[in-house]
């Protein structure tokens, strides 16, 4: 017997698929087909919030030091000495940090938006009645499982 595909819940071989314990032999398939939709899960709907939310600081942060004199009263500040110079560079570096953590979870957002915002389901009838065989939301692992199993059931004749 040939392994095609096999991961912990999934395990595709030359005569059946066996999902999740359950075991559905070749000739027992009547069809099998895909389903899928596009979801707008808690990441994506997490991601987008953080990509306005660092939109807009940036553009509090272009507007308050342009628009309200923050220039000349930071010129005013580093003036006066030593002190006043080492807590405008903390400040400045904790708002650089904070700034690299917001690109870096948009980044992540955006990755999460782009692989993982589809319901893909896998179905097959059997004995006339459809069977969900496979849910996720992983496009890869998906892509994987049915070229796995269209191997299987060709080789499988």
């Amino acid at each position: 017997m040939r392994t095609y595909y096999q991961d912990a819940t999934v395990h595709i071989t030359s005569t059946a698929i066996h999902v999740d314990g359950h075991r559905y032999p070749f000739r027992e398939l009547d069809r099998v087909w895909r389903s899928g939709r596009r979801i707008a899960g808690r990441r994506f709907l997490v991601g987008l919030a953080v990509l306005l939310v660092a939109v807009g600081f940036t553009g509090a942060v272009r507007y308050t030091w342009w628009f309200s004199g923050l220039r000349g009263r930071l010129e005013e500040w580093l003036r006066t000495g030593p002190a006043a110079v080492a807590v405008i560079g903390l400040a400045v570096l904790f708002v650089a940090v904070l700034g690299v953590l917001a690109v870096e979870i948009g980044l992540r957002a955006i990755e999460d938006i782009r692989g993982h915002t589809h319901d893909l389901q896998l179905w097959a009838s059997i004995d006339g009645r459809p069977v969900l065989l496979l849910h996720t939301n992983d496009e890869t692992r998906f892509g994987k499982v049915c070229r796995a199993l269209v191997r299987a059931r060709a080789a499988a004749g």
